[in-house]
């Protein structure tokens, strides 16, 4: 039986190349897709800034420049690392959890697979064919390739379906009540754009199948470039590498209108009148993403970095949600965010506060278009637990490094 059981499992190593930070985990899980997410174990998480959607935004030629291509590079590396090191101890572990059994037989090490998908700044750089070859170069895998937007949807899908369904609500309303996955929305937010996604879709569903969801065509990198060209009057490149900070209320009503404005004119939000309203008024709205992410943002504004530290990503262990409402969310922007430096924003445990204020103000805007009122936050790094579960992407095997 646990020879049986050990060839129907895999090591998942998923690389999430996004427009602020670069994601990995590797998580030992069966190959039966229809497997809960529980039964799988997190082996290693881990993300690092890498901005960028900053870059391209400030380049007139949309591309990403030599410096941070090898940031990028060597920190890509370095992730690698890690990953050898998660692997090698749990290679270790099976030999002496093998050695103490009482008739040990030698059983095979599950395959290795590494997956990794490239999100909107890669589709919107001039370069950003050329750089994803050098991460497939450095993972060791031809599996790295630049995903679709609706597919960007099905993964974050997958992450909040899979933390909705482990973890429980801090709200007064949802404890007690059975999670159910057909109320379930998921939003995820990154540099350069988001995505609202709904199901129904049942739990353990590899993603395959066509979900209606919201291409947003705006993120944390190209709301804070508005804050410093469109609000602060700046050139782009004037832009690079600039604070914001200290902002005013009246800047963060300037680029809200900004925000609104262009999110109008491309249909983003009314092109969806058949389901959005519908599942802004009976859904339950996850939000997820990383240490970097706009709600993990919204969550210190609201609720306080001591709060937001008691989140946790390790798997089985039930994830815990924080609610955020708009009306709290609004208030925090005022007495929390605005008016600071970048120092005290950090001091407050705010992770690029140079961008903070930009990423509550799209946070607040898309939710004053769309009529919601609250959601709920769980901390994951990135969409990687949704890649893990997503079927096509493992349609084919991937070849792995000989180091691995």
């Amino acid at each position: 039986n646990s020879f049986c059981t050990l060839l129907a499992m895999a090591l998942r190593v998923v690389f999430e190349f996004g427009s602020d930070t670069t994601k990995v985990a590797v998580v030992h899980c069966p190959h039966a897709p229809a497997r809960p997410l529980h039964e799988r174990k997190l082996l290693l998480t881990e993300e690092a800034e890498v901005l960028l959607g900053h870059n391209v935004n400030a380049s007139p030629d949309r591309v990403i420049d030599a410096p941070t291509c090898e940031r990028l590079y060597a920190t890509t590396k370095r992730l690698c690392a890690l990953v050898d090191r998660a692997v090698a101890r749990f290679r270790e572990f099976e030999t002496a959890d093998a050695s103490l059994r009482r008739n040990p037989k030698p059983r095979p090490m599950p395959p290795l697979e590494i997956r990794g998908l490239c999100t909107a700044v890669y589709r919107e750089a001039a370069n950003g064919p050329d750089v994803m070859r050098q991460l497939r170069r450095i993972v060791g895998s031809d599996e790295v390739r630049v995903v679709t937007q609706a597919e960007e949807g099905r993964t974050g899908y997958l992450t909040g379906l899979a933390a909705a369904h482990l973890g429980s609500s801090s709200s007064r309303k949802e404890k007690g009540k059975k999670n159910d996955h057909r109320d379930v929305v998921v939003w995820d937010s990154g540099g350069s754009s988001f995505q609202i996604t709904r199901g129904p879709l049942r739990p353990g569903a590899d993603g395959a199948a066509e979900l209606p969801c919201v291409h947003g065509n705006w993120g944390s990198s190209k709301a804070m470039h508005a804050l410093l060209t469109a609000v602060r009057g700046m050139e782009a490149k004037e832009a690079r590498g600039k604070s914001p900070n200290p902002v005013s209320m009246q800047d963060c009503a300037r680029l809200a209108t900004v925000i609104e404005e262009r999110l109008a004119a491309d249909r983003i939000l009314t092109s969806h009148d058949e389901w959005l309203p519908g599942a802004v008024a009976t859904r339950r709205w996850v939000a997820v993403g990383g240490l970097s992410c706009p709600f993990r943002m919204a969550a210190i504004a609201v609720h306080g970095i001591a709060a937001v530290h008691d989140q946790t990503i390790t798997l089985p262990v039930r994830m815990q949600a924080l609610v955020i409402t708009k009306d709290q969310l609004d208030a925090a922007l005022a007495s929390v965010v605005c008016g600071k430096s970048d120092a005290e924003l950090a001091k407050l445990g705010f992770v690029q506060p140079e961008m903070v204020a930009s990423k509550i103000v799209l946070v607040l805007t898309v939710m004053r278009v769309v009529g919601r009122r609250d959601f709920e936050y769980f901390l994951t790094t990135g969409s990687t637990l949704g890649m893990v579960a997503y079927g096509p992407l493992w349609a084919k095997p991937g070849r792995t490094a000989s180091k691995l």
